[in-house]
């Protein structure tokens, strides 16, 4: 009887220790303190350590009742514990690693990546998009004096979309200079310029010159910034803000390589608010060099204030060893890890804020700021309720211009590209029309008002403005 209950309590001191593993691995996205334990995986741990506390003072105990009857408990572990549970152990993962496949990205297990993903090795393959580089301040900004290889890009000396001829653009005052800031919805990203709806809307306003600071993947910080430091010095006559789906939401990211977007490695600014203006915490911003030389993720600047950091998808350096085993890294696969907090201000409190820092840095400029929302192909596909951008915009309080509707009377199929994720041609074309009614109406009335500041541009713009709330 003895021999068998001191198996049952080594299997059960075995079971209850890799238990105790696995659920303190899984307590890192729980918030700090005690207050784990409300949650399963704290109740899990507790189990887990009294099942091991148990189950080892039971094991030692008839450890040395085996010893006073001449029996060799250490043989007896070793037969019916150790080795069967090296053997199963061996076995699981020569299989696993038999069926999994190595890329020079990822590992590969039955058709679905095995975490965690290792800094260096993504940083080392990730694609940089071309007509993208480090900006020390933004992030990433499009390249000057560009000309793609593809065909499709050409930038002007400012890093300004320009057409093939190579226009130039001089900062000398204009009687009216639109700009448009914004992401690769604005910038034209997969389309030639000429299909872009920021070169339509000239068509609506052939008396204005429109310079194009658009960038993709930009957040509502780096649009800001980008505002004060490229835009201002144009000394533009209206400044056109344009979020698409997602844009509020990246403002809460730090790192490109967090959200694996694809062609954007880079780290981008960081908001937090100080007396309630929102102020970078992360500039300068590293290159890539720099995040490349460091051999945890954990180890970047600012990664706690990611909102888009989940730990469960990178190699901790606490848990480096565990790695070795595709045993783990498929129970870490399934049972990822969040985050234990988000660190700073609230979503809506930080791009509230930006917002309104925006349209009261361009008054105080006497620059007419219009804040846009560009539907994207997630405007159509979200059956959760709306985007991050539209929640914001609704519950800011600022005015907007919602694109939607104008986008919604052309036919699904002729919004976007077939292959891709932005506007066709006739979708820019539409959205063009839009803007330029209601931007040629603001014209007007500046003319008639003979100066370049309107308090209150709602009344002018017509069935498509909203307020948020």
């Amino acid at each position: 009887m003895a021999p068998i209950a001191f198996i049952t309590s080594l299997w059960i001191l075995t079971a209850s220790a890799i238990l105790l593993v696995l659920t303190l691995y899984r307590i890192q996205d729980k918030p700090a303190g005690l207050s784990f334990l409300a949650y399963r995986d704290g109740k899990l741990l507790i189990v887990a350590v009294i099942a091991f506390l148990c189950s080892g003072a039971m094991g030692i105990w008839y450890a040395m009742r085996l010893r006073k009857i001449g029996e060799r408990p250490l043989r007896l572990a070793l037969r019916w514990n150790v080795g069967p549970l090296m053997l199963t152990s061996i076995a699981l993962e020569t299989t696993l690693r038999l069926l999994a496949t190595e890329t020079p990205m990822e590992t590969r297990l039955l058709g679905k990546t095995l975490l965690p993903y290792r800094l260096e090795t993504i940083v080392e393959r990730y694609r940089v998009d071309s007509f993208l580089s480090y900006d020390p301040t933004l992030g990433w900004i499009v390249k000057p004096n560009l000309n793609s290889l593809d065909g499709l890009y050409d930038t002007s000396p400012d890093g300004i979309r320009t057409s093939k001829t190579g226009s130039r653009f001089t900062r000398e005052r204009n009687n009216c200079r639109i700009v448009l800031v914004g992401d690769s919805h604005t910038f034209g990203e997969e389309l030639r310029l000429e299909d872009t709806w920021g070169y339509s809307l000239q068509w609506h306003l052939p008396e204005c010159e429109i310079l194009n600071f658009g960038v993709g993947g930009y957040s509502v910080g780096q649009m800001y910034l980008r505002y004060l430091r490229d835009v201002r010095p144009w000394h533009p006559t209206i400044v056109l803000f344009a979020l698409s789906s997602n844009t509020a939401g990246r403002t809460m990211g730090v790192y490109g390589l967090t959200r694996l977007f694809p062609g954007i490695p880079w780290a981008q600014p960081r908001f937090l608010l100080r007396d309630g203006d929102p102020t970078p915490i992360n500039i300068p911003l590293p290159s890539l060099q720099e995040i490349e030389g460091r051999q945890w993720i954990s180890d970047l600047p600012a990664i706690d204030y990611d909102w888009s950091f989940a730990p469960g998808r990178w190699e901790l350096q606490r848990w480096r060893y565990f790695y070795h085993s595709y045993l783990f890294r498929l129970y870490t696969t399934r049972f990822s890890i969040w985050r234990r907090q988000q660190k700073g201000d609230s979503f809506e409190e930080l791009n509230h804020a930006l917002l309104r820092a925006f349209l009261r840095t361009a008054e105080s400029d006497h620059s007419l700021p219009l804040i846009l929302y560009l539907p994207d192909r997630h405007d159509y596909k979200n059956t959760d309720g709306e985007t991050p951008s539209l929640q914001i915009l609704r519950s800011s309080g600022v005015n907007y211009i919602d694109l939607r509707p104008c986008l919604s009377d052309l036919p699904t199929d002729d919004r976007f590209l077939p292959q891709g994720e932005h506007y066709s041609r006739r979708g820019s074309q539409v959205i063009a029309t839009c803007v330029g009614t209601h931007v040629a109406s603001l014209h007007r009335h500046v003319q008639q008002q003979d100066h370049r500041h309107v308090p209150n541009p709602a009344p002018f713009l017509g069935p498509a403005f909203h307020r948020g709330s």
